[in-house]
């Protein structure tokens, strides 16, 4: 199912806040598909939403919301676009601020975004294929 999440970065993801917990989310979203550990390094929990396409990354041990990251079917809205409609070089523009490139995309600092871009140290051109919004530093501290 196709839905649509309007970004307020630093605050919010459709309904999503940061600092909600497991429980609050649920409650918005219903039950997970599953939860894991995105990465064997990673002690901080993350759930998968694929109805929607977003995967929820919560803080370990209290489990509130520190990143929401959107992927198809999930539309993200970032001032009136749609990031996932958008290829590398498309996006790029699109944000503001300084950017930072990695091997697989590039971050977008003060918007709190990171772009997945597999091909993107290859082409310009390549599609974005999910977006991952995090929270800002005084989010995480409290």
């Amino acid at each position: 199912m196709k839905r649509t999440f309007e970004i307020v970065p630093g605050k919010s993801v459709g309904p999503i806040a940061f600092g909600m917990t497991q429980k609050e989310v649920r409650a918005v979203l219903g039950r997970s598909g599953h939860t894991f550990e995105k990465t064997p390094l990673e002690s901080s929990p993350a759930e998968s939403f694929d109805s929607v396409g977003l995967i929820v990354h919560y803080s370990p041990g209290v489990k509130k919301v520190v990143a929401i990251e959107v992927s198809p079917p999930g539309v993200a809205i970032l001032r009136g676009r749609d990031l996932l409609g958008m290829n590398a070089k498309q996006l790029r523009k699109h944000l503001e601020g300084r950017l930072l490139d990695y091997d697989a995309g590039f971050t977008a600092v003060d918007e709190l975004l990171s772009a997945y871009c597999p091909e993107e140290y290859l082409r310009k051109t390549a599609q974005v294929e999910s977006v991952c919004f995090a929270a800002s530093a005084d989010q995480l501290a409290s």
